[in-house]
């Protein structure tokens, strides 16, 4: 009888033990961790919004894409307020102005469409060079 009670208490015991490790893990995952990131990125002087659990900027987000779409859209090519409303939300947070985000966007696009471009350009090379009528 005794055996089967010191069993128990060990078996009761690492179920707590586990138990613990689980929440400490959850709360680790969920709360600590984002908190010092944010402290430490506001160390850096990079501003932002706070933390919120469980969804963060979400509810935000999505105000910002509510609202966006709203509006009639512009005949214009300056889709981004209407595409990504929280990019330019999270750019004027930060102090840069929309105009130059519109720049770095469009310039990074082309970038990567030029480098698709020259990887397709490779493959078909590649692949003209290998093919059995050449």
């Amino acid at each position: 009888m005794a055996m089967v009670v010191i069993l128990l208490a060990m078996v009761a015991a690492a179920a707590v033990g586990g138990l613990a490790l689980a929440v400490w893990w959850a709360a680790e995952t969920i709360w600590f961790r984002p908190r010092r990131l944010e402290r430490a990125l506001m160390a850096q002087g990079l501003i932002g919004s706070r933390y919120q659990f469980p969804s963060g900027d979400l509810k935000k987000h999505r105000e910002l894409v509510v609202e966006a779409r709203q509006k009639p859209i512009p005949l214009s090519h300056r889709i981004i307020p209407r595409a990504a409303p929280q990019l330019i939300h999270n750019w004027e947070l930060c102090g840069g102005e929309v105009d130059e985000l519109e720049i770095r966007v469009l310039r990074g696009y082309a970038i990567l469409v030029k480098l698709a471009e020259e990887k397709t350009l490779e493959d078909n090379h590649r692949m003209d060079k290998n093919h059995p009528d050449n």
